[in-house]
């Protein structure tokens, strides 16, 4: 019995040292075939650098623009504009940046249709840029195409608005769509412009724009031709002191009929004791705000202070004018737009902007929160 006991466990224990021999023999099978693998991985990386020249290194302040010289693979004109911007519908022409050649000189040479400040802000955001200073020798940039022949540049005039150059160039867009139009392609984030900026404005029909510009040129070359007559007249005059007086006498007529054809009807008042022209305006604070009314009045007057109002003197009023306008207090994102498209929609919408803008004298169609203007009746 005990015998059998020992067979038994001599049995078991071969049987564990075979099955710990075969163990051991599959490890290092194993480990022989990774050791080859990571060998043959070796020996391709090394074949490919051979084949590649010397491996692509990114390191601190190399751009994807680098990238872009290195890659043989990246030769498609999308790839060549160091950005990942989606497709844009707007339609470009693509321009190889030369030799010591800025931003500048590259939108000098397309200027002939649009101002090189508006052009410069139109590629920088088309090629997805920051800085002018990312466009450098070799490199290729978007140039969008309505910006090279699809509008005109235009010079703001004394007297212009956006609402009078969209009625004159842009007749055939929605008034509130040019305006959108506009702003976006000149990148104005306000109504305003001042004399002597440059625009771009966008026209399908590029004859009839340009003849218009040419007209608005003609017009400015009269007025230079006007100017210079007058100028000459004056200086003729100059040792005539009645002849002097008799011409500020008869301007000042004109520009009294002026006013009084937009004002209507006027009334005699007789300044009393203590009047002064404020206590005067103050007669329609509820329809006009005293400083537009006193305005108003010196002018219809053909005054410059209010020190000529005097006990006993005669001058005259708007017999209906002020008393049947109203008072429109600014609100904060009021524009002159929608100012005269909400309080005078059923007036032709440049002679109401005019209007506006004389009666409330506003420089450089400016207009602030709280402020109070004055709105016309106009029948």
């Amino acid at each position: 019995m005990k015998k059998n006991k020992k067979i038994g466990l001599v049995v078991l224990l071969v049987i564990g040292i075979l099955i710990s021999g075969w163990s051991i023999y599959n490890s290092v099978i194993t480990m022989s075939q990774n050791n080859n693998s990571v060998k043959k991985v070796a020996d391709n990386n090394s074949s490919n650098s051979n084949n590649n020249g010397n491996p692509l290194i990114i390191d601190g302040e190399e751009s994807d623009e680098n990238i872009l010289d290195s890659n043989p693979e990246d030769s498609s004109d999308d790839a060549v504009f160091n950005n990942d911007m989606e497709d844009i519908d707007e339609k470009y022409i693509i321009y190889t940046v030369e030799e010591d050649e800025t931003l500048k000189d590259i939108c000098k040479k397309y200027s002939d249709n649009c101002p090189v400040p508006v052009l410069s802000k139109a590629i920088l955001r088309l090629n997805n840029l920051s800085s002018s200073s990312k466009i450098r020798q070799g490199k290729k940039i978007k140039i969008p195409e309505k910006y090279i022949n699809k509008g005109i540049k235009y010079t703001v005039r004394t007297g212009d608005s956006l609402s009078s150059i969209i009625a004159r160039f842009m007749e055939g867009y929605d008034y509130f769509e040019a305006l959108e139009i506009i702003k976006n392609d000149n990148f104005l984030t306000s109504d305003t412009i001042k004399i002597g900026d440059q625009l771009y404005i966008q026209a399908d029909d590029i004859i009839k724009v340009s003849n218009q510009l040419d007209e608005v040129q003609d017009e400015d070359e009269d007025e230079d031709e006007d100017s210079d007559k007058e100028s000459t007249d004056d200086k003729k005059d100059e040792d005539s002191e009645t002849m002097s007086q008799n011409q500020e006498k008869s301007e000042g007529n004109t520009a009294l009929n002026s006013i009084t054809n937009r004002i209507g009807d006027l009334l005699t008042y007789t300044v009393k004791k203590n009047d002064t022209l404020k206590s005067i305006a103050k007669n329609y604070h509820d329809t006009c705000p005293v400083q537009v009314a006193s305005k108003i009045i010196l002018e219809i007057n053909g005054l410059d202070s209010s020190s000529a109002i005097k006990e006993g003197i005669k001058i005259k009023l708007p017999e209906s004018y002020l008393s049947e306008g109203s008072i429109y207090k600014v609100k904060s994102g009021d524009s002159l737009s929608n100012i005269v498209a909400e309080n005078m929609p059923d007036v032709d919408y440049n002679l109401a902007l005019r209007i506006i803008v004389e009666d409330n004298d506003i420089k450089n169609y400016t207009i602030y929160p709280n402020q109070e203007l004055f709105i016309a009746s106009i029948d």
